[in-house]
């Protein structure tokens, strides 16, 4: 489990899709006074364990809007 502090982007901009597919469960709650946004993947059927989670993934307000900028930018809102 992790708590993102900042993203940085990549200097190898290629990539390839990977090969699975998984679910992405997420909740958000408060701790210590702060809002947390939490997303969990789970293994995918050809794991030795499918279905059990596999990572995760905590936001607080600054990386969250980090990532909605991110997101806009490589998927910009339809006009």
């Amino acid at each position: 489990m992790a708590r993102v502090k900042t993203f940085v982007r990549a200097d190898d901009q290629h990539g390839t899709a990977q090969p699975s597919e998984v679910e992405c469960s997420w909740k958000m709650f408060d701790y210590a006074g702060t809002r947390l946004v939490q997303l969990d993947t789970f293994g995918s059927a050809h794991r030795k364990n499918p279905g059990k989670q596999s990572q995760t993934l905590q936001l607080d307000r600054d990386a969250a809007r980090s990532l909605v900028a991110i997101l806009n930018r490589a998927f910009p809102p339809a006009s």
